[in-house]
This record gives structure tokens, sequence and C-alpha cells, in this order.
């Protein structure tokens, strides 16, 4: 890595900007999934055990958050042609 940051030097931010753009978008496929699984098991007979508070409100808030912040680091990142 430090061989290559050399003759690359933009590599190490490349790469550390690489895995918070895969990180949000694993945590919005966990959450989108979330809520499809919670509005499918909401008539259940089993009643859940710890309620999740504002659902679906903070959810849905914390997907279109997440969403808009990939969309503003993807426009502000890119480099001039």
């Amino acid at each position: 890595m430090i061989l290559l940051s050399a003759k690359f030097p933009n590599l190490p931010t490349i790469l550390f900007t690489s895995c918070g753009a895969t990180v949000l978008l694993l945590y919005m496929v966990i959450a989108i999934t979330h809520l499809a699984n919670r509005y499918r098991n909401r008539h259940a007979e089993d009643q859940l055990e710890v309620k999740m508070w504002l659902f679906p409100y903070l959810t849905i808030a914390t997907i279109h958050l997440h969403r808009i912040r990939l969309d503003v680091n993807g426009f502000h990142r890119r480099a001039p042609h």
C-alpha cells in the first residue's frame, strides 16, 4: 500500500471513500429489509419484545438521509475532466 501510494498519491483517499460509500449502501439495504420485514410481520401472532422508536418514520428518514448523503458525496467528489 505504501509503495502504491507513493506512485498514486490519491489512492488512500479513493479507497477510504469507496469503503465509506459501500458501508452506507449496506446500511441502506439493511434498513430497507428491516422496513419490509416489519410491515410483513406486523400482524403476526408473536408480538415484538423490543419495539423501535418512531417506526416507520425514523427508518424512512434514515434511508432518505443516506441516499441524499450518497448523492451529495458523489457530485462533490467527481474530478473535472
